[in-house]
């Protein structure tokens, strides 16, 4: 969903409706047709993140997803089952989101920002609510986006920014951190440090373009504040800009003049162990 407003959850899914009989469920277990199926319904992603030795995780099939009541609720959702030890895109996304107990069944929208997550086991009636109030919480979230975004309130752009940027929202983050840049004195550390927030954000956002731009400003104010901390991070974000834009030879090198020109930095291991798992040419660690 490229939209900053797009519609949000329909109203009917927040409230009590008539028994209807629900189409069967198909859960679908590639990531990327499950994004596109999305994008074409302008639907959000039900994602049921498990694992063979789950115990939980069977009783919530058996109990919860079996259900009519659950089968009714996520008809207008696409659905999605991952096995987070595949070693591929399962594990790829518990690492992405974060996610340590298992079962949890994430809400994404097309694009991965995460509107909400429900971990563990509940009957059936409470899931159902609990999912509920995640998607009223995100719906009441992106309400306050556009009067923030205008206020000029650097204290309410950076809050919301961060709130977006911890969903992985790229978009509605890197639209609140420009505007919170302008509200800053460039070359200040607070506004060094919000263009390397504003970098990450069009990363998550797929703005290669932009994101390179943000981060070549935040390492020149970086350099001329003499922020070796900033100046790391700004730089193993570089790495992580190439990657994920397919460019595996910047990266590479990026990594190479970073444990060369950061001796005594504590972010070594981080680098040393991506360095290897690009020459090893690990799955996901480029493109």
């Amino acid at each position: 969903m490229t939209a900053l407003l797009r519609p949000l959850v329909p109203l009917l899914l927040l409230a009590s409706v008539a028994p209807a009989a629900a189409a069967p469920q198909v859960w679908l277990n590639d990531v990327a047709a499950a994004e596109k199926a999305a994008a074409e319904r302008d639907a959000f992603i039900l994602v049921d993140l498990y694992a063979d030795w789950c115990g939980w995780c069977k009783v919530l099939e058996r109990e919860v997803f079996s259900s009519e009541a659950f089968r009714r609720f996520a008809s207008d959702f696409v659905l999605l089952r991952v096995d987070v030890e595949d070693g591929g895109e399962g594990s790829l996304m518990q690492a992405r989101y974060g996610v340590v107990d298992l079962p949890t069944l994430l809400i994404l929208e097309a694009g991965g920002a995460r509107v909400g997550q429900v971990s563990g086991y509940a009957p059936v009636e409470r899931y159902l609510a609990q999912l509920r109030a995640e998607l009223k919480r995100y719906e009441e979230l992106v309400g306050h986006f556009e009067a923030v975004r205008r206020s000029g309130d650097a204290g309410a752009l950076s809050a919301l920014a961060e709130a977006f940027h911890r969903r992985r929202d790229g978009a509605r983050a890197a639209a609140l951190y420009d505007r919170l840049a302008a509200e800053l004195k460039p070359g200040s550390p607070q506004w060094a440090d919000v263009q390397a927030r504003l970098a990450d954000a069009r990363r998550l956002a797929g703005d290669w373009a932009g994101a390179r731009q943000s981060l070549e400003r935040a390492r020149a104010a970086a350099r001329s504040l003499d922020d070796r901390r900033l100046l790391e991070q700004v730089e193993l974000l570089h790495v992580q800009i190439a990657q994920e834009a397919g460019d595996c030879d910047e990266a590479e090198r990026s990594l190479e003049s970073f444990l060369r020109d950061h001796p005594e930095s504590p972010l070594r291991r981080e680098a040393r162990r991506a360095l290897a798992a690009l020459r090893r040419g690990e799955p996901a660690t480029c493109g």
